[in-house]
Parts: C-alpha cells; sequence; structure tokens
C-alpha cells in the first residue's frame, strides 16, 4: 500500500488540500495519505523544505512526498519528481528539495511535462492539484518516473546561512518559528563546543543553554538542543516569538559562559 505524504502552504480554511487528497485517491485509492503540514508560513520555500526535512527520517523507503508552496505557480519555473536512494519528492523547482538533499542520496529527477499525466485544463494557480498531485497518483499506481516526463538538470538549490564561528563568539539567525513560538535557530550542535550563553534582542540577560524546558521557572526563557539538532530559544509554557518579539532572519548570539 502506497504512502503518500503532503506537506504545503495552503492552511485548513479552504478545499485545496481536500483537492489533492481527491485527485490522489481517484488514481490510486489504495494509497495511504499523510498530512506532514499545511501551515507552513505563506510562500516560504526555505520553511518549507526545512519542515519537510524534520519528518522525512520517519517514513518507510518508497514513500512518495508531495510538497507545494510555489510563489512561482503559472510561471516557467518547472514542475518536477526526485528519486533519492529512500524516497520520490514532487513539488515546484524552486529549492523546496533543497534540505532533502542534505540528508538523502540524489538519484534522479524528471520534469513532469509529459502532459498524459496531469489533469485535463491545468490551472494556472492550483498546480497543487493539476500536476503535482496527479503525478503522485499516477507514480502511486505503478507509472514509472521516467514516463511522467523529460530528466530534469540543474536543480534550484539553496544552502541555509552558516553562522559565523569566531573565537569569543557564535552568531547565528533564527530559521523558523514553530507552533508553540519557539525559535529554531541556524546554529547546530557541532558548533557548540564549550559551555555559552545565548543572547538575542528581547532578552534580558543572556541565558545559558538547558536540556529542556523544565530546567527553568514557567514564563522563563529557555535555550536547549532541540529535536532538529539546533539551538532553539523559547519561553517555558509561552510563546517566544511573541514575548521576544523576533522572527526568521533576527540575530541570535552565543558567547563563552564566564568560568
Amino acid at each position: 500500500m502506497p504512502i503518500i505524504t503532503l506537506t504545503t502552504d495552503f492552511g485548513l480554511s479552504d478545499s485545496y488540500v481536500a483537492q489533492m487528497k481527491g485527485v490522489i485517491l481517484s488514481l490510486c485509492p489504495t494509497a495511504t495519505l499523510v498530512d506532514i503540514t499545511h501551515k507552513v508560513p505563506a510562500q516560504s520555500v526555505m520553511a518549507g523544505s526545512l519542515i519537510l526535512q524534520t519528518a522525512i527520517d520517519a517514513f518507510p523507503d518508497g514513500t512518495i512526498h508531495v510538497a507545494v508552496v510555489d510563489p512561482g505557480v503559472g510561471t516557467d519555473r518547472r514542475a518536477i519528481c526526485v528519486r533519492t536512494d529512500r524516497a520520490f519528492y514532487i513539488l515546484p523547482d524552486n529549492g523546496l528539495v533543497s534540505q532533502v538533499l542534505e540528508k538523502q542520496s540524489f538519484v534522479k529527477a524528471v520534469a513532469l511535462d509529459n502532459t498524459e499525466y496531469h489533469r485535463s485544463n491545468v490551472s494556472h494557480t492550483f498546480h497543487g492539484r493539476d500536476i503535482f498531485s496527479s503525478a503522485a497518483g499516477y507514480l502511486a499506481s505503478g507509472v514509472l518516473i521516467d514516463k511522467l516526463g523529460s530528466p530534469a538538470d540543474a536543480l534550484e538549490l539553496f544552502k541555509l546561512p552558516d553562522p559565523a564561528v569566531e573565537p569569543d563568539h557564535i552568531t547565528g539567525e533564527i530559521l523558523l518559528v514553530d507552533h508553540f513560538g519557539n525559535l529554531i535557530t541556524n546554529i547546530p550542535t557541532a558548533k557548540i563546543d564549550k559551555p555559552y550563553v545565548v543572547f538575542c534582542d528581547g532578552l534580558t540577560q543572556p541565558i545559558p543553554i538547558n536540556q529542556t524546558y523544565a530546567d527553568v521557572k514557567e514564563g522563563t526563557p529557555v535555550s536547549y538542543i532541540g529535536s532538529m539538532g539546533m539551538l532553539e530559544i523559547a519561553i517555558r509554557k509561552g510563546h517566544a516569538a511573541t514575548v521576544l518579539n523576533r522572527a526568521p532572519g533576527d540575530v541570535v548570539r552565543l558567547t563563552p559562559l564566564a568560568q
């Protein structure tokens, strides 16, 4: 039984996600559909790529992942299907697959340009339904990836910004704010090679790096290494993004803990 995941910025108040599922199930009624999220920040390709990357290791080999965060829908940007050593990814060629390819090995990619595997009367504004979901349904029902279109070279990819590491400090930035308001940074565990304190605008004083939320009192800022392997900042039982007035792109600074 094929597994197909869906990741979009479509939200849940409209019928867009249901329409995508309907197309897939019309072509492959035995598919198991799993929602990763439909609350990617609107049109944020970087956030979509990061969120998708966090989920893929939990799924079995052969899973088909459909991801639609597509500010360029209706333009000449390509629709693609990427095969890795573990899974298939059906998505716009706008960098959305970038973080996946940091984890999994690229095998091949095709442009979804064989209209035989599109819905009729493709909308200029809803390729998620008319191209991506259709391709996923056909792929899940046994159509080979090479049938979906022509080989795709030179994919659009991006690298996450690296933190700046100096002897007396590390400067990073906030990449993502999660549902709880926690601030996820670009500073990975491997860069934190000594005791540091964390500072960003909104904090009244630097805070040490702890293990988990319960290490501090309720309403208190806390920093820790999150499940993505990155430094995060939170407010215990609070919403750090709101309380600290922070957003993606804002600077986070680490300095060595005074001995």
